[in-house]
């Protein structure tokens, strides 16, 4: 598998097939209804916030990219930010279900290095700015404690 094959398939991890089917594969694991809700509802939040962002920015690609250019403005990246959304936020639930605070640790890094991996991809692909893609982790990331706040003081099951 060349470079821009596996950064591809990494990127489309991202994406809104990527993010659909990661979330179903989550809502058969978690089988809470209020997790479900916040696994749903905190990437989509990503993506209506993301179009907003390109709107009012309407930041330009960078040239030389390495795939067709997405017909969209470069800030934030929606792919890092829908990443880091999606996974972290399933990363936390998750990390909920478990005991041991050594394997919270890891289910919330491992998520993180996901969302990093595809956030890399971006930028490897030459379709962001590192800052684009920083910018979209970071704002992802940001959903993320935002839905785990909802979920622990909201809806968690006691």
């Amino acid at each position: 598998m060349t470079g821009i094959r596996l950064a591809e398939a990494l990127s489309a991890l991202g994406g809104v097939t990527g993010t659909c089917v990661v979330i179903t594969l989550t809502l058969l694991v978690l089988r809470r209804r209020n997790a479900t809700i916040v696994a749903i509802v905190v990437p989509v939040a990503a993506f209506a916030s993301d179009a907003v962002l390109k709107l009012l920015f309407h930041r330009p690609r960078p040239t030389g990219a390495l795939i067709p250019l997405p017909q969209s403005y470069s800030f934030p990246s929606g792919h890092a930010m829908v990443a880091a959304a999606t996974y972290l936020t399933i990363g936390l639930l998750l990390s909920d279900r478990l005991v041991s605070p050594r394997a919270k640790t890891l289910c919330v890094a491992l998520a993180a290095l996901i969302a990093i991996a595809i956030a890399g991809s971006r930028v490897y692909l030459g379709v962001h700015y590192p800052s684009d893609v920083v910018g979209g982790l970071v704002l992802g990331a940001a959903w993320a404690l935002v839905g785990r706040r909802y979920y622990v003081t909201r809806l968690r099951p006691q």
